[in-house]
């Protein structure tokens, strides 16, 4: 059992390096075949696509009328991104780069969509109203998001040549590339948590570190192909898209379909505790205009803090 399951995980995470490789690959060229800055993709197309474990759970758990699974997701996944996911790519791929104006315009709509979501449950419940605000607001922050931000470092020089005039079948790839990266990233969740129930690990731990990461791991794969690449217009579009999606068109899809209660009282303590974190992270980020190996510890240290809210 656990060796099969093994099996299963070291395959996922090939799928996904190998996904996740192609999916900076094609964002790219496009972005560039349309003459539209990296930044800009990641924001509107691959944020999206990574995001497509939460938009599913969010449907899901809604449907199944646990909306406390849906909104700790979007939450869980919205603090991951910002702290553990950028910490680790800063320690695994090198040091991320990004425009103090990029960073502020980004961080800012992030942190918005974050005290949105925290406004929404304080009821208890998430409504269709509810939902649909979430999901407008999702619009407005992208535009916004698209109208202010400028070309970042590492997105001259790609060569076109290879897929010159060949615009659509690109995009059917990017497509297939970000399913991949799902897919894998679905593997990996599933063995982990097959591998914990047979050897006794926590359901609590298994709940926060490895479905929390688990989600994320379309993020962290991309990201890591990006910097990687040098690409970090279209990772800091990504990791702060995913942000912004994540609590609003994510968390809104599945109550605007299915309306659902939610433990408000319980969630409310996390949901400030991102929005802090978030805004030390983004002020952190604007100030020295990168996250290195030393910041990347102190991002990783507000992820594990987190626990004491989540008790």
């Amino acid at each position: 059992m656990v060796v099969f399951e093994l099996a299963v995980l070291i395959a996922g995470l090939a799928v996904i390096s190998f996904c996740s490789e192609k999916t900076v690959e094609y964002s790219t060229h496009i972005g560039h075949s349309l003459k539209v800055p990296p930044i800009i993709i990641g924001v509107l197309l691959v944020s999206v696509g990574t995001d497509i474990p939460e938009i599913a759970n969010s449907i899901f758990s809604s449907y199944s009328g646990h909306g406390d699974i849906n909104v700790g997701n979007a939450l869980g996944s919205c603090l991951t991104q910002i702290s553990l996911i950028l910490g680790l790519v800063a320690i695994l791929g090198g040091t991320v780069m990004a425009h103090r104006r990029n960073i502020l315009v980004l961080g800012l709509c992030a942190t918005v969509a974050v005290g949105a979501a925290a406004i929404t449950i304080l009821d208890g419940q998430l409504d269709r109203t509810d939902a649909a605000l979430l999901i407008l607001l999702y619009i407005v922050l992208i535009a916004v998001s698209i109208k202010f931000v400028i070309g970042e470092y590492g997105e001259k020089g790609i060569d076109l040549s290879m897929m010159k005039n060949n615009l659509p079948k690109t995009f059917i790839l990017l497509v297939m590339a970000l399913v991949g990266v799902v897919i894998g990233a679905m593997l990996v969740v599933e063995s982990v948590i097959n591998i914990s129930t047979v050897i006794g690990i926590p359901e609590y731990f298994v709940s926060f570190f490895v479905i929390g990461l688990g989600t994320s791991l379309p993020e962290l794969s991309v990201e890591l192909a990006a910097i990687k690449k040098k690409r970090f217009g279209l990772l800091i579009g990504d990791l702060m898209g995913s942000n912004i999606t994540d609590a609003t068109l994510a968390l809104g899809i599945g109550p605007f379909l299915f309306p659902t209660k939610i433990s408000g009282e319980i969630i409310m303590p996390v949901a400030l505790y991102v929005i802090i974190a978030s805004v030390i992270i983004v002020g952190l980020f604007a100030w020295r205009e990168k996250i290195d190996k030393k910041a990347a510890v102190v991002l990783i240290g507000l992820y594990l803090l987190s626990l004491v809210f989540l008790r």
